[in-house]
């Protein structure tokens, strides 16, 4: 139940941290001349990687060990 609560928890920080993004792309869809702000995009990339390495690795600790080496290379 703990690691559910944990998945869970990080879901919903990823959730909140949304906004800006979703604000800006309502932004530029309100003025199609308006300069995007790289920062939304950059922050959301930025989050988005660290949520795909915690999900590599959560998937390769379930790997048998000389599967999981493979990855390392």
């Amino acid at each position: 139940m703990d690691r559910a609560g944990a998945a869970g928890r990080e879901e919903a920080r990823r959730a909140e941290t949304i906004g800006p993004l979703v604000a800006e792309r309502t932004r530029l869809d309100r003025d199609a001349s308006a300069p995007p702000d790289p920062e939304p995009l950059a922050q959301h990339l930025e989050g988005t990687a660290t949520h795909l390495d915690r999900v590599a690795e959560k998937l390769l600790e379930g790997l048998p060990v000389p599967l999981a080496e493979l990855s390392e290379g």
